[in-house]
């Protein structure tokens, strides 16, 4: 094995070492990579010193103007018509009490009849009959009214009164010629015809008191239930 001598090889630090020559490239693109990365810190740096640190809020949004919603409907009396009194029901009133009061005119004129063709007797001459069953049948259509409208209107008892009045006239002048045909006579049938309205719109008070009384028991029955499931 041939010696090695430290004295044929000298080291001259003045000319680049091959290792150095060959990556000087690579050393010199890492410097101007890290120079440029430097340089785009510091430009970003001024361009935020430069904006505002705080930013204005943005817009508010509008709202929507909300579609108005439909009412419900009407199951029950709203509040605002709470406080006023319901009408009543004065057109049903006045034509159910006319309606009551030929049915009871009729079934009174048929079993007068039939009382006078069993017995044999006139019937249709007996004033005193006819009389008695028109005034049956105003009082029998005013308390049927006034019943209906709870005696909150007098309105069904002017027309059923007016309207028997007027059929009551129009058959008196009818039979009886108009020299026959006495002042007493009209006197008679408009104070018989209001008597009978007024008596049957004043009566028409017995149905709402049997109603009222009905009701008062009932809610005492019930308190008393509930006492004596509270007892045990």
């Amino acid at each position: 094995m041939k010696n090695i001598s430290l004295n044929n090889y000298s080291i001259d630090y003045s000319k680049h070492a091959p290792a150095l020559a060959s990556d000087a490239g690579d050393f010199l693109l890492h410097v101007s990579s890290l120079e440029r990365a430097r340089r785009n810190l510091a430009r970003e740096a001024e361009r935020k010193a430069e904006t505002p640190k705080y930013a204005p809020p943005p817009p508010k949004p509008v709202p929507r103007p909300e579609p108005p919603q439909e009412d419900p409907p009407k199951t029950r009396r709203t509040a605002t018509n709470r406080g006023k009194p319901k009408r009543p029901p004065v057109i049903v009133a006045i034509i159910s009490g006319l309606f009551v009061s030929a049915v009871v005119l009729l079934a009174a004129t048929g079993l007068y009849g039939t009382y006078c063709f069993s017995r044999g007797l006139p019937g249709d001459v007996n004033v005193y009959a006819s009389t008695a069953m028109y005034c049956l049948a105003v009082f029998c259509g005013s308390f049927w009214a006034g019943a209906v409208v709870k005696r909150q209107s007098l309105m069904p008892v002017y027309v059923i009164a007016g309207a028997y009045l007027a059929t009551s006239i129009a058959v008196s002048l009818h039979l009886f010629e108009l020299s026959e045909f006495k002042f007493t006579m009209l006197l008679l049938k408009i104070i018989l015809t209001a008597g009978s309205a007024l008596l049957g719109f004043v009566l028409s008070l017995i149905p709402y008191l049997i109603n009222r009384a009905i009701k008062s028991q009932r809610q005492k029955e019930r308190e008393r239930r509930l006492r004596r499931k509270a007892h045990y």
